[in-house]
């Protein structure tokens, strides 16, 4: 379902357009330099002409939307935890999810390139087989990222929006997550309309029209491109038909079991058998997790009483950090 918006006209001033939290906007500032001084100081219809030439260039060559992101990101408590993320020709997406709540929003968010190395971000394909959704189970970032260009989908009205307001005087409509294309559609009519007058250069005002609507067609595709992306996702989490990681009531209530246990006043006086016992099965409990090097190969049998409670504190309080999580792959 495609969500009606408005599209406020903006005036044309410089300091709106440091404001503008589109695409165009970042595309023009990147192509410019964000220190040249020249670019300021330029003409509209100058900047205006060669925006466009960038522009096209940028869509032809289907350059990743996220190298032009600016890097900043943040965390929001109301969004979702992050659940990974999927490589598309727009750029590395980051999905948003929560696991345990029916219905839950999920939210998306194009990664800016220049912070997926400092970040540690994976570079993994939606299908690849080693790419599970649900968050590393000690995860120190499992929070969801917002960048500049972030969405979400509404399960209750079955929409996409951005995922916050922006307060840019655009309101995204679902179709066009990516790029608008009112400029263009007032500049092709503009152009119409000059063409009609007497005594111009309607070779000029044919091939900048030409121009206009290569850009706006070249848009429109992206957008398409962009939206089936995000609703194949939405319907294979809806079909379960990707990997996820999966917190089962068992798997939540024998670990709370093991922390109360551990954590118990008498947990100083269990014998060096029992204490064995109840680090056989914490280690059970992870046996499908890449634990620490240190876990890999134990001989429970040969170690100390100490040992033995060490290992238990450590598992503990790695048990208490996140939630449970067991992996499940769904087909």
């Amino acid at each position: 379902m495609v969500k009606k918006s408005v599209y406020k006209d903006k005036i044309s001033t410089k300091s709106n357009r440091t404001k503008e939290n589109t695409l165009d906007y970042y595309i023009s500032k990147v192509s410019a330099g964000i220190n040249d001084v020249n670019w300021w100081n330029e003409s509209e219809e100058k900047a205006e002409s060669r925006n466009k030439s960038k522009k096209q260039e940028f869509l032809k060559k289907n350059i990743k939307e996220t190298s032009v992101i600016p890097s900043h990101i943040r965390k929001k408590r109301s969004v979702p935890n992050n659940m990974g993320y999927f490589e598309t020709r727009f750029g590395t997406v980051e999905v948003g999810y929560k696991k345990y709540k029916k219905n839950s929003d999920i939210a998306f968010s194009l990664v800016p390139d220049s912070i997926k190395d400092t970040n540690n971000i994976p570079e993994r394909k939606l299908k690849d087989p080693n790419n599970y959704f649900g968050g590393g189970t000690w995860s120190r970032d499992k929070k969801f990222k917002v960048s500049k260009i972030s969405f979400k989908y509404d399960p209750q009205n079955k929409e996409i929006q951005k995922l916050e307001e922006d307060h840019d005087g655009i309101t995204d409509e679902e179709d066009k997550l990516l790029y608008q294309d009112k400029k263009e559609e007032e500049k092709i009519e503009e152009l119409k309309s000059a063409r009609n007058k007497k005594n111009v250069d309607k070779k000029n005002l044919d091939k900048e029209m030409a121009q206009t609507r290569d850009v706006k067609e070249e848009k429109e595709e992206d957008n398409l491109a962009f939206l089936k992306i995000i609703n194949n996702f939405i319907d294979n989490i809806k079909k379960e038909k990707i990997k996820k990681i999966i917190d089962s009531d068992d798997v939540i209530s024998r670990r709370k079991r093991i922390i109360e246990l551990s954590s118990n006043p008498g947990f100083d006086q269990m014998s060096l058998e029992n204490l064995r016992k109840l680090l056989k099965e914490m280690l059970k409990e992870e046996e499908s997790q890449k634990l620490p090097d240190e876990f890999s190969k134990i001989n429970i049998e040969k170690l100390t009483k100490k040992q033995t409670k060490d290992l238990i504190e450590d598992l503990r309080n790695r048990f208490s950090g996140d939630e449970a999580s067991s992996w499940l792959t769904i087909n």
